[in-house]
């Protein structure tokens, strides 16, 4: 299937593009950290390490600004199973934060997604309680199928160029912020997957990692 060649493609652009960031150190135990960064890779990004674009982009950014920070990666396929890949990301992202919740009650989450893991991240925002989006500090996601342009949350280069996506619920907004830039053939209708394999370094990048630790 073409689009499937086409995002394994991204995916290992992304990777060759990243080889040389420090990556963040993965930890899964019961230790608590003082940030948690729950990160939900894309298309055909391995479960591990993890998201390529994310975990050695903007997340290793926060990591080295913040003390004490981990990272989760979100259990899923990561296929080309666009309905159903989701629905299971989203289970796991909710069954890992409100477990960790419970455990470690004085640590802040951080959630990021990219490109599917961004559909990951948007399919649980509006599951997620009260009482623990409370622990949620901040939302960053990158090349979001259903990035919406006109959007309070909109931000990158693609912003305002009119891709009509979903909305973000109004009580996640002043803590969430949907990156997507002109050319990026998933969240701006664009052609250049160079463009959509690119977030893990660039403007975008450093203006999530500031918007991250802004609010930290």
């Amino acid at each position: 299937m073409r689009i499937s060649i086409s995002l394994a493609a991204a995916a290992f652009l992304a990777s060759s593009a990243s080889v040389t960031a420090i990556p963040v150190q993965l930890d899964a135990s019961a230790a608590c950290p003082a940030v948690e960064l729950i990160s939900a890779r894309g298309t055909t990004e391995p479960q591990i390490p993890g998201s390529y674009v994310l975990n050695r982009g903007p997340l290793a950014a926060i990591a080295r600004q913040v003390p004490n920070t981990a990272i989760y990666n979100v259990v899923y396929p990561a296929d080309t199973d666009f309905n159903t890949g989701p629905i299971i990301g989203a289970n796991d992202l909710l069954a890992r934060l409100n477990s960790r919740i419970v455990a470690c009650p004085s640590t802040k989450f951080v959630l990021a997604g990219f490109s599917q893991g961004a559909m990951v991240v948007q399919r649980a925002l509006p599951q997620i309680p009260t009482a623990a989006a409370s622990k949620i500090t901040a939302v960053i996601m990158f090349g979001n199928p259903n990035f919406d342009a006109s959007g309070p949350c909109a931000d990158g280069t693609a912003k305002g160029r009119g891709h009509r996506g979903t909305p973000i619920p109004a009580e996640w907004q002043p803590k969430l912020r949907d990156y997507c830039n002109s050319g990026d053939p998933v969240c701006a209708g664009g052609s250049n997957w160079l463009v959509h394999a690119a977030y893990g370094n660039g403007a975008a990048a450093n203006k999530a990692v500031s918007f991250v630790v802004s609010l930290l």
